[in-house]
């Protein structure tokens, strides 16, 4: 992007934060059990950080544990294979559950706090089980209960400025989150 359409695009995003900021302080914007919580976003932001540990530790232990190239490439096929197939069971029926019984504000909070009680798992005792554990979580959740919840974040937002803004943060601030 150049940068005439990058400040236009952070120009659009922040007006839009600025228009919900005075709907929700004049009470237009009602959200009942799925009001969304500024610590459970920041929690979820805090995210790529935390997967990144979880990365290297991952694979610092699993290289011990399957020293082979070959090895290391079966386990990582059984292990995607397996998270992949758990992720869409979750997808189709975990999820809408989930945020239909809690709301989207703790939907976006379960994967970040469930990798948090495994980071700290893994830092109690750094073995097979918790950094499988805490990779699984990762792979499983991140792309399903989580993706769901921050689509569903855009809602609120004018119909003619979502899909530029949503566009505006996948591209430009995913992408230097991790």
């Amino acid at each position: 992007l150049s940068k005439a359409a990058s400040a236009n695009n952070r120009d659009l995003v922040l007006q839009a934060l600025d228009q919900l900021r005075q709907q929700e302080a004049n009470n237009e914007i009602h959200h009942g059990n799925e009001q969304v919580h500024l610590h459970q976003t920041a929690i979820a932001l805090a995210n790529p950080l935390v997967a990144a540990v979880v990365d290297v530790q991952f694979f610092q232990v699993m290289n011990k544990a399957y020293p082979t190239e070959d090895e290391m490439a079966s386990f990582l096929g059984t292990f995607r294979g397996l998270s992949g197939f758990l992720g869409l069971l979750i997808q189709v029926a975990g999820t809408p559950w989930l945020m239909a019984t809690f709301g989207v504000g703790v939907a976006i909070a379960v994967q970040p706090l469930l990798m948090l009680l495994s980071t700290v798992g893994m830092l109690y005792s750094l073995n097979y089980g918790t950094a499988y554990a805490a990779r699984f979580i990762d792979n499983t959740l991140f792309y399903t209960v989580q993706g769901s919840a921050f689509q569903l974040l855009y809602n609120p937002l004018p119909l003619d400025r979502r899909a530029r803004i949503r566009a505006f943060v996948v591209g430009y601030f995913r992408p230097r989150m991790g």
